[in-house]
């Protein structure tokens, strides 16, 4: 006997992690109704925890739209739980889902169209799509690929002592030298700069993927109880997710010909003073960092 397996009420399911900013919200899901086809999509609202009234407004302003869910955690459960949430509730509802920042705004009219095309050329576990910066005019640069587990051990290393500098108020100067030892490579370099804007025009494929906006494919959805790493709070979760991708024999795939704007920085900036900020980084960063060297040094026994 065989069991029909149902089949996706839609053919995208969006979520949108939410802590204060809610004109932010608003403008994307204004977005999301603009460029995807009515009845074909799914919105959730993930608020975790909103420090002010984002939470009740939310609900009120959609209570009577069918094509938006409201969730709200018991507190601030950080990026990858938070995203899970809404990840598992869309999970067996979608053919794909995309998860974007807040202050994330689709571009393009035919963006599901798009992403079901390439998907068919390059299939995927996870893509992502060009990230233009309206503050900066220019593109979100591609994040650095993983090294090797000793490489990444010494990556550990480093951010252990860049984190105790923030600590101690002193990474405006360990930024400022940084700047001098290494200038030729830095973005006010525009040789690095030129490089950096014509990689990011250029179609890639298994490349770690910046966190703002991503699609997951029905193989991701299939295959994966989690959009993210559960461990993490905020930072890290690209690292990790790429090698959970590869470790489950999918690809990642970059995608330049899909667009959207990114309104950097909105989430943490919201909530944080500039010192609390950085310590908050890098000390989440840190802790990822931990777990995907764990997670290296677990597929370098594997091979040996």
């Amino acid at each position: 006997m065989t069991v029909d397996t149902p089949q996706p009420l839609y053919d995208m399911g969006y979520i949108i992690l939410q802590y204060g900013q809610l004109d932010y919200t608003l403008q994307c899901i204004q977005s999301i109704r603009a460029n995807t086809p009515p009845a074909t999509y799914h919105i959730v609202v993930v608020d975790n925890c909103s420090p002010d009234d984002a939470y009740q407004k939310i609900c009120q302003l959609t209570q009577e739209d069918s094509d938006v869910t409201v969730l709200k955690t018991l507190g601030n459960i950080g990026f990858a739980r938070g995203n899970n949430l809404g990840y598992d509730f869309l999970r067996k509802k979608c053919r794909f889902i995309c998860i974007l920042n807040s202050d994330v705004e689709l571009l393009e009219p035919g963006f599901v169209q798009q992403v079901e095309a390439t998907y068919r050329e390059h299939p995927f576990g996870v893509m992502g799509p060009y990230i233009h910066l309206p503050a900066i005019k220019r593109a979100e640069w591609l994040m650095s690929d993983i090294g090797t587990w000793k490489q990444e051990k010494k990556r550990l290393a480093v951010k252990r002592r860049n984190a105790w500098i923030a600590y101690l108020g002193l990474n405006e100067l360990r930024y400022r030298l940084g700047r001098i030892v290494h200038k030729h490579e830095s973005p006010e370099s525009k040789d690095y700069e030129e490089f950096k804007n014509e990689e990011a025009r250029q179609f890639h494929k298994n490349r770690v993927l910046n966190g703002c906006c991503l699609i997951f494919s029905s193989d991701y959805l299939q295959k994966m109880e989690h959009a993210f790493d559960p461990r993490t709070f905020f930072y890290g979760e690209e690292q990790l997710l790429y090698v959970m991708v590869r470790q489950a024999g999918m690809d990642t795939v970059y995608q330049p010909s899909i667009r959207v704007n990114h309104y950097r920085f909105v989430s943490t900036d919201a909530a944080m003073k500039r010192h609390r900020k950085i310590c908050f980084q890098w000390k989440n960063s840190v802790f990822a960092q931990k777990l995907l060297v764990q997670k290296l040094a677990e597929m370098q026994r594997h091979k040996e």
